[in-house]
């Protein structure tokens, strides 16, 4: 029994060295109830096995176990990212996720993942209804073909860089909307998920798109017409403000 107990303590001890892996976690709490319910019956009376302090004692210990394990559930459900180890479990997620109502923002580079029919119909749809947008390092046959049906797009090759992670809006300009973010992580797809009230990530991506769209559009001259007006207005004012320093 000791040496049992000795053992779960050692790996207790791993797991809070390792506490990244969730099932060391569980290890160690197990470890730690083993470890109580050993120090329980080290203060049982001699000749008795069980007295109402030990039963009481023993159950404190069960329900301390209950509680810990109860808190890493909940810690694990809470966790915003999901690792997608191939392409099938991300084009599935993605196609989940773009499949909500309302205007989606894409920020891709090339859109490779975008290859199977029912796929490229769902972008054919949400473009007909105005309800895609595209952010792609250039564009391929298939972002013109979705820019003809009435999707929004925006290219970035003229800034020279590309994106290190790709994200993607849903229910743009609602209040429920967010922003699917992902990356790669030691060889596999990791996809965080933000809503508007999680802050500063999901300010940080709205904020970059709404650059990047608008400074696309910018670059393309339609919104040349504002840029005008704004350096002229600006211009007034800075006159309006020299001719008081001079009249002074």
């Amino acid at each position: 029994m000791i040496l049992l107990i000795v053992s779960i303590i050692v790996y207790q001890n791993m797991a809070i060295i390792w506490g990244n892996n969730m099932f060391l976690r569980y290890f160690g709490h197990f470890g730690t109830f083993a470890s109580l319910i050993g120090l329980v019956f080290t203060i049982k009376p001699e000749g008795k096995l069980t007295t109402p302090g030990i039963v009481v004692l023993m159950c404190l210990c069960f329900l301390s176990l209950v509680l810990a394990i109860y808190e890493e559930i909940k810690l694990y459900k809470s966790k915003k990212g999901k690792v997608y180890s191939s392409k099938e479990s991300v084009r599935n997620y993605m196609y989940k996720w773009i499949s909500q109502e309302g205007v989606t923002f894409i920020f891709s580079r090339d859109l490779s993942w975008v290859s199977d029919e029912e796929m490229k119909n769902l972008f054919r749809n949400k473009a007909r209804s105005r309800e895609l947008k595209l952010c792609v390092s250039e564009s391929i046959p298939f972002v013109s073909e979705l820019a003809e049906l009435g999707a929004e797009i925006h290219t970035y090759k003229q800034l020279d860089y590309t994106l290190k992670t790709r994200f993607t809006f849903v229910r743009v300009g609602r209040l429920d909307s967010k922003v699917a973010i992902g990356r790669d992580v030691n060889g596999n797809h990791y996809i965080e998920e933000f809503k508007a009230t999680d802050e500063p990530v999901f300010s940080i991506a709205s904020d970059l798109m709404e650059v990047l769209s608008r400074s696309n559009r910018l670059f393309k001259g339609e919104d040349k017409g504002e840029s005008k007006t704004g350096n002229s207005e600006i211009k007034r004012a800075v006159s309006s403000r020299m001719g008081q320093y001079s009249s002074h």
